[in-house]
């Protein structure tokens, strides 16, 4: 069984910006679990366990809702957080620019992989870069607090070229993604 996402890979130029950003607030969520910049990704789809069998048939879904779609810009910028306000569970950037392409995209990557035999899920996509999670399931004040003083940044825009079918590892460290395919945006 594989662990696999489907995801836009975030340009280094936003990820280091996000990355200074974080720098500056880090300190009012000292316990939070903070991503790495090196898996920066926007995820368009995840599925926990797929048969072996079934990854390529999976890769070939990615490219062909891929090649349906023309390219577009995305823009990362602000900041929010999921779960209650006051102690909050994820710390997130926030995705602008073309989100009804991305949109779009995504409902296209999920229909493909719907097609062959994986359940699409069900809460609605909500494009963002998760930051932080807290490390207590009651939430951390502090992501609230994190958010507020991030909520003006714009951390910079970049063209969507193509989307990533990945594989996911749980290590002791943090997850490790591994590229399985590519599907390019050329348009219909």
């Amino acid at each position: 069984m594989a662990r696999l996402f489907v995801a836009i890979d975030i340009a280094p130029s936003i990820v280091t910006a996000v990355a200074r950003a974080v720098e500056q607030v880090r300190g009012l969520a000292p316990r939070a679990r903070w991503a790495s910049g090196e898996t920066a990704h926007l995820t368009l789809a995840f599925h926990g366990a797929v048969a072996d069998d079934l990854v390529p048939a999976v890769a070939d879904a990615v490219g062909l809702a891929a090649a349906r779609h023309h390219r577009f810009t995305l823009e990362v910028h602000g900041a929010g957080v999921f779960g209650s306000s006051r102690r909050p569970r994820v710390l997130w950037a926030d995705i602008g620019g073309d989100v009804a392409a991305l949109a779009a995209l995504q409902g296209e990557v999920a229909a493909g992989l719907e097609r062959v035999r994986l359940v699409r899920e069900d809460r609605l996509f909500h494009p963002h870069l998760t930051l932080a999670r807290a490390r207590d399931p009651r939430g951390d004040a502090g992501l609230a607090a994190c958010a507020r003083a991030l909520a003006d940044p714009r951390f910079g825009a970049q063209p969507v070229t193509a989307i990533v079918l990945y594989e996911s590892t749980l290590a002791p460290g943090g997850a490790r993604h591994r590229a399985l395919g590519r599907g390019e945006l050329t348009g219909c």
